[in-house]
């Protein structure tokens, strides 16, 4: 009974999982859709409609005292904050790039996220850098080295999407109250900020309303939910599933939208660009070996213990 209970969580964890990437990964081609926006505009109306999202399901799902507990500790709302912040910036980043013809730029960040999320639990976290994290982050370095040859400037799309994304991860590592709460905070000191910025552009007539028609502002303002959608899908793999697998997941997103770059909207792949991704990709295929030998070595360790 409790193997097919653990068994049907593990189910429900990977569907979960793998909506929540494959959202990730077509996403780009409803932001394609309001690329006649600025890009500052639509991450404001995203943090805007996502705010109100997560400010209406909070007081329904938690008591009050959990709600306003953050508030006592200084340093827990700092955290909170500086991550809205960050994931703010992350987004906006994202968002112009895809607007921008650099969607495989964002496709080569994501792939390198997971190898700076490694880094950083190392150097902040103290956690064990076993030789395939190494290796991984070795080849990840090599390809973007290749671009900057090539094109004799660093990747900055690239760079930035993991750089921002994992120092966010960290940040969320500190944090102690739950995932929505947390994502309750990361909003809810952002919105007068942006409320007031929509409301000055779209007063001077340079926001979305004088930019597009009604269809697509109406596609403007479901950005939060797109938002939230993935996000809740992947808190509730991230509660199911095995970190390992998780990980690996989170390749189906950069992939997709890899695909998506070259073949719907027909961004150039040179033969430069390539071997940097195949260079990376070498990279993720170590790192995916060795974590998931390390994950098999700690259950067989747990096994002997239970024994």
């Amino acid at each position: 009974m409790i193997i097919r209970k653990s068994e049907s969580k593990y189910r429900r964890g990977l569907f979960a999982a793998l909506l929540a990437m494959s959202a990730w990964g077509i996403l780009p081609l409803y932001w394609n859709l309001l690329d006649d926006i600025p890009y500052n505009i639509i991450t404001a109306y995203r943090v805007f409609t996502m705010g109100l999202i997560v400010c209406s399901i909070v007081p329904l799902g938690y008591p009050m005292k959990d709600i306003v507990a953050p508030l006592k500790d200084k340093k827990q709302l700092v955290l909170m904050v500086s991550a809205g912040v960050l994931i703010t910036f992350n987004w906006s980043t994202y968002i112009w790039a895809v607007n921008n013809g650099q969607i495989l730029q964002t496709s080569l960040g994501y792939y390198i996220e997971p190898l700076f999320v490694c880094a950083l639990g190392s150097l902040i976290f103290k956690e064990v850098f076993h030789i395939h994290k190494i290796l991984a982050i070795c080849f990840a370095a090599a390809g973007v080295l290749i671009l900057l040859i090539y094109f004799h400037e660093l990747p900055k799309v690239a760079l930035i999407l993991p750089i921002t994304f994992a120092t966010y991860a960290a940040l969320k590592k500190k944090v102690k109250a739950s995932a929505v709460i947390s994502l309750y905070y990361e909003n809810i000191f952002l919105m007068p900020i942006v409320i007031a910025y929509i409301v000055h552009r779209e007063l001077a007539g340079k926001g979305a309303l004088a930019a597009v028609d009604l269809k697509i502002y109406i596609l403007l303002i479901f950005s939060g939910f797109v938002t939230f959608v993935p996000l809740a899908l992947f808190a509730v793999g991230a509660k199911n599933l095995p970190l390992v697998t998780l990980g690996i997941t989170g390749y189906l997103s950069p992939t997709i939208t890899f695909l998506i770059g070259i073949l719907v909207l027909h961004e150039n792949l040179n033969k430069v660009l390539l071997i940097a991704f195949l260079v990376i990709w070498v990279g993720l295929i170590i790192f995916t070996r060795g974590e998931i030998l390390e994950h098999r070595g700690k259950l067989s360790v747990r096994g002997k213990d239970e024994d």
